[in-house]
């Protein structure tokens, strides 16, 4: 079965300060999910906006089509990772982003994901449900309040604002962190599923960083375990998690194999200092047998 996904959200230069070092690098949902994508072998779509060539040629050098890569702004971050937390400033937002600047070759494709990094998704991208087969959300951005001094982010305390948005997905991706915060304790997060179904998602998904992920759907909650691994750097495992999944799903599994093929493909990228080389189907199929169905 021939798959084709597009992606809709920022792009991120990320500046990463930890071990007494700085370092820049190309972030975001966009970017690591349409070349994790692209390397699986789907058709492949990346509607963005960068001025930076040097993005730009990111985004080329993985087999990701620019055609859906317009002129604007990208966001930029600062990541500073301190004793036990990160610490996250937003520096500079992104260009709004709006339904009318998917490119029509793109309108057909089977699936489409959402990657919001801070508010810069037009209200227009949620109407959209009607046209793609499969949308699947990250709430990442959706959940940040930006502010206080240097535009530090933190978290929402109500998922009020992002209702829309999530009613216009099929599927919807919590971190722990955030699920915590939005669904409630660890205990509650079954209870929030079951009210985000009521609004249109059927699956949620909460990604455990080293744990794995647990998945709901249909009133039951499976957990994912994680695929044995040796981490060198965990930049845009979630990301390459959703883009491993929605390949499988729209590939025909369910979402429980789906959510193991994400996994083992997070668990790859993983390994791999950045610039990372982004595994194939084959990898991923590869690195699931040779631990079993997990």
């Amino acid at each position: 079965m021939s798959v084709s996904c597009v992606v809709v959200g920022a792009l991120c230069e990320d500046l990463i300060r930890g071990r007494g070092r700085l370092r820049r690098d190309i972030g975001g949902t966009a970017f690591y999910f349409s070349a994790s994508m692209a390397a699986l072998g789907a058709q492949t779509g990346c509607v963005t906006k960068t001025r930076d060539e040097w993005m730009t040629g990111r985004i080329r050098s993985n087999g990701v089509p620019l055609e859906g890569v317009r002129r604007g702004d990208s966001c930029c971050f600062e990541l500073d990772y301190g004793e036990n937390r990160r610490k996250l400033r937003l520096l500079r937002r992104s260009s709004r982003i709006a339904a009318r600047e998917i490119p029509d070759s793109m309108k057909n494709f089977g699936g489409l994901h959402l990657g919001p990094v801070e508010d810069e998704l037009d209200p227009s991208i949620w109407d959209l449900r009607d046209r793609y087969d499969f949308i699947s959300l990250d709430i990442q951005g959706l959940a940040r309040v930006i502010g206080g001094d240097g535009g530090e982010v933190n978290l929402r305390e109500s998922l009020d604002p992002c209702i829309d948005a999530i009613s216009a997905s099929d599927v919807v991706k919590f971190s722990e962190e955030e699920a915590c915060q939005l669904l409630g304790g660890m205990s509650r997060w079954g209870d929030g599923a079951s009210r985000l179904q009521e609004m249109g998602p059927a699956t949620t998904i909460v990604t455990l960083g080293p744990r794995g992920a647990l998945l709901y759907e249909g009133g039951e909650a499976t957990e994912i375990p994680p695929y044995p691994s040796q981490p060198v750097d965990w930049t845009g495992a979630g990301d390459c998690f959703m883009a491993g999944f929605d390949f499988a799903r729209l590939s025909g599994d369910d979402s429980v194999e789906a959510a193991k093929f994400g996994s083992a493909l997070a668990a790859l990228v993983i390994e791999s200092p950045r610039p990372v080389a982004f595994p194939s189907a084959r990898d991923v199929e590869e690195k699931m047998a040779s631990f079993g169905s997990n």
